[in-house]
């Protein structure tokens, strides 16, 4: 039911987007574009868990992106910039080797850098046309938030979480798609962004 609410209000096809949406949305780059944020998503919740001491789920969280993630956006990293895809990856190697031997802080640190490596990747293997679309953007939002479900699916039963580590990926996965919603109405005008009130405040209660 969230979802087809979701999708009823995002409405890719809706005429009110067409100043900012001229595009055909090309989803191979869409997801790219979600992989990354997934990548985010699961860094997020590895700092979480590391702010509060707990290096065990910070380690899974930052073996999830380069055992499920990685492979799916090396390709098209590689062709854009060789060099940004083997930082990106030996990056993300390093990051899971000092869970256990970095302060918070340290941690934290080399986590931020990546997410800017992957912010950087997407300027590097998407057409600029696309990054700054609103159907693009809110593409790759309820891919997000698609995959947010079905995590939170898995790691809440009966009211209870079951699986913390699953339940933790919706909470990344969330906090992408809110950070990737926010960055797409900064860049809107007044009347524009006015469009997007009811999505931002459902984004900001969940």
């Amino acid at each position: 039911t969230s979802m087809a609410w979701t999708e009823e209000k995002i409405n890719l096809n809706n005429s009110s987007l067409a100043p900012s949406s001229s595009i055909s949305l090309n989803r191979t780059n869409v997801d790219f574009a979600t992989n990354i944020e997934f990548i985010k998503g699961h860094l997020s919740a590895a700092i979480s868990n590391k702010e509060i001491g707990n290096n065990e789920l910070a380690q899974t969280h930052t073996f999830h992106p380069i055992h499920e993630i990685y492979t799916l956006i090396r390709d098209q990293i590689s062709s854009a910039d060789t060099e940004l895809n083997n930082t990106l990856i030996n990056s993300l190697n390093n990051l899971t080797s000092v869970v256990f031997t970095s302060t918070s802080a340290e941690f934290t640190d080399l986590a931020s850098s990546i997410k800017s490596l992957l912010d950087k990747a997407i300027i590097k293997a998407v057409p600029e046309n696309e990054i700054s679309d609103i159907k693009f953007n809110m593409s790759t939002l309820i891919n997000l938030l698609k995959t947010a479900e079905s995590e939170y699916g898995i790691g809440i039963e009966n009211g209870t979480i079951t699986n913390i580590a699953e339940y933790q990926d919706a909470q990344g996965f969330v906090s992408s798609a809110n950070e990737l919603f926010n960055q797409t109405i900064n860049n809107l005008n007044e009347t524009m962004t006015n469009k997007f009130t009811e999505i931002r405040d459902s984004l900001y209660q969940l």
